[in-house]
């Protein structure tokens, strides 16, 4: 007998669920909630949906699972509005990238029955684009999906969700939420911050340093400044619910920079050289089997640019993959932090050519520690659309800089 799975949200991931189901053929007819006309109508060109709707009760009426593909602020009010509607027995799972305190509001609007049959879950997967148009069938293949079951969870609704994820090709793995957030705030939530702070560092530059840094940008600065590209209101969401999280690894990050550049300020280079290889060691353990080629940085005649374009994307990377510890490590492999740091294992940086520049290269970090400090405070305290335009300047960067090579 057919199935029903209730895809809420039909942007990267709940199109990309859908695209992968259809794909692999799996035994379920979808129906979709989209919030905007917009993406309704634009879903409804791409006929992967069997029913679609503005309504989220329509769509979760019949349906044997439900999976939450929406912000993380919108689950209470959307757990609220379905939870009376969904059937006996039917399961609900998410794709949310923090777990514990989404999964805390969710339960607070689900029966006793309900919760047993709710099965937090965070794939490992995406790209910085969004929207209706950006999902794509293999998104998931190969790619890990985290469940974090909690002390309602019964047995037969986390395999339920096991057995979909498997079947459009992840590789299913069961962790605590706490320790899931400890863990991605580490490995992804605090990359995507840190990259959203050098956008606006590059941003801030005067239009010449701006211009030479377009002009003579390579593929390996491309994969450094890619997720500035991706959408702030989905990351505000993840930086507000991880907070306490994203803040301790960004002190570490901090910390951890500021010892590279007291190396350089005191030519230390035997401490440097130390750290350095022990990041470089950590970067390949999150893909042993590719083999990178070191090349020379990009010559620019421009101090600043030279400096943006080779020694800082350098020592981000370096500072912050020095943070990370072995437990973390086996679940850091993705996307954004393996571009974020790929530089570790491409870029030749002697240390004698950053002793050179350090005036600059001191200045450059400590502005890029301010910009971080204020966008904390931003985060923090300030609504989504007023951190939407602080963070302008970084998207731009994606906009005007990732275009040009492929």
């Amino acid at each position: 007998m057919s199935h029903r799975i209730a895809i809420l949200g039909t942007g990267l991931m709940g199109g990309s669920l859908a695209r992968a189901l259809k794909s692999n053929h799996y035994p379920a007819t979808i129906s979709a909630y989209a919030r905007s006309k917009r993406s309704l109508e634009t879903c409804r060109t791409q006929g992967i949906y069997d029913l679609l709707t503005q309504q989220p009760e329509d769509a979760v009426k019949d349906a044997d699972m439900v999976v939450l593909c929406t912000p993380l602020s919108s689950y209470a009010a959307l757990v609220e509005a379905i939870a009376p509607h969904m059937k006996p027995g039917a399961v609900l799972t998410d794709v949310g990238s923090v777990k514990h305190a989404p999964a805390q509001e969710v339960l607070h609007h689900l029966t006793g029955e309900q919760k047993a049959n709710f099965v937090p879950g965070h794939p490992i997967a995406g790209t910085e684009k969004s929207g209706p148009e950006a999902g794509f069938a293999t998104l998931y293949d190969g790619k890990k999906v985290v469940l974090t079951p909690t002390a309602y969870t019964s047995d037969t609704a986390l395999e339920k969700v096991r057995k979909l994820w498997e079947a459009v090709g992840a590789d299913v793995v069961t962790m605590e939420s706490t320790h899931h957030d400890f863990t991605y705030a580490m490995v992804s939530h605090s990359v995507q911050f840190l990259s959203y702070a050098f956008g606006v560092l590059v941003q801030a530059q005067p239009e010449a340093v701006r211009q030479t840094i377009k002009e003579a940008n390579d593929r390996r600065f491309q994969a450094f400044i890619r997720l500035t590209g991706s959408d702030v209101a989905m990351w505000y969401d993840i930086f507000r619910a991880n907070r306490v999280n994203v803040l301790q690894a960004l002190a570490m990050f901090e910390e951890n920079i500021r010892a590279l550049a007291d190396f350089i300020r005191q030519g230390d280079h035997t401490a440097f050289q130390h750290f350095i290889e022990k990041a470089e060691t950590k970067r390949r353990m999150l893909e042993p089997s590719r083999q990178y080629t070191a090349t020379e940085p990009v010559v620019v005649q421009s101090g600043a640019a030279d400096i943006l374009l080779n020694q800082m994307p350098y020592m981000m990377a370096s500072a912050l993959m020095e943070g990370l510890s072995d437990a973390e490590l086996p679940f850091a492999s993705s996307g954004g932090i393996n571009g974020f740091t790929e530089n570790l294992l491409t870029l030749t940086l002697p240390f004698d050519d950053m002793q050179r520049s350090h005036t600059i290269l001191l200045v450059l970090i400590s502005d890029v520690l301010t910009i971080i400090h204020r966008l904390q405070e931003q985060v923090m305290r300030e609504p989504q659309e007023m951190l939407a335009e602080v963070l302008k300047p970084a998207t731009e960067i994606y906009r005007t800089l990732y275009q040009k090579v492929k």
